[in-house]
């Protein structure tokens, strides 16, 4: 059995930890949807730690082993770190209804994968004019906020494709036209 040692809150998803192994192995976090507090269901997990903090902007911090941050927030910031003690945020990718999964960059592309959204591609040649080049929502049964659908994209192939895996539809192969 899994015991929680803490929990914060964001949106309205509940974060929680279990402060480290358990029986040998390690354990995750979870992430609970309280959009109906009489029916909470997990929806999502996260590397667990000991101890977990969430500020007011949507960052999540875990401590142990180590630091991480994570943003709770469906949006994409791209920074610029030149003076890593000074970093000044350049531009935003953001989607209301929709939660980033995964990101991969290559070649001056984004390739975004989101829950109930589908595929993206970006032009970020200029990291501050992010442009959408084309989008697939493979996720057409699913809107707003959740964690279904688009699971994972992957640019790195020898052919060229892009592969997206989603949790309803199965996999999408994607060819870029140059």
């Amino acid at each position: 059995m899994r015991l929680t040692k803490d929990v914060k809150v964001w949106d309205r998803y509940a974060y929680t930890v279990t402060g480290g192994g358990d029986q040998g192995q390690q354990p995750e976090g979870r992430i609970i949807d309280l959009a109906d507090p009489a029916n909470p269901a997990v929806v999502g997990a996260f590397p667990s730690a000991h101890n977990i903090f969430i500020d007011t902007r949507g960052s999540m911090y875990l401590e142990g082993p180590g630091l991480r941050i994570f943003d709770l927030n469906a949006d994409v910031t791209a920074w610029d770190i030149q003076d890593p003690g000074n970093p000044v945020l350049v531009a935003e990718i953001g989607d209301s209804t929709a939660t980033v999964h995964n990101l991969f960059i290559l070649d001056n592309l984004a390739y975004l994968s989101y829950y109930t959204a589908g595929f993206r591609l970006y032009d970020v040649s200029d990291p501050t004019l992010p442009r959408l080049l084309d989008e697939c929502d493979t996720a057409q049964a699913a809107t707003g906020a959740g964690f279904d659908e688009a699971w994972g994209v992957y640019p790195f192939t020898p052919s060229g494709h892009i592969y997206v895996s989603d949790m309803e539809g199965g996999l999408y192969i994607f060819a870029l036209e140059r």
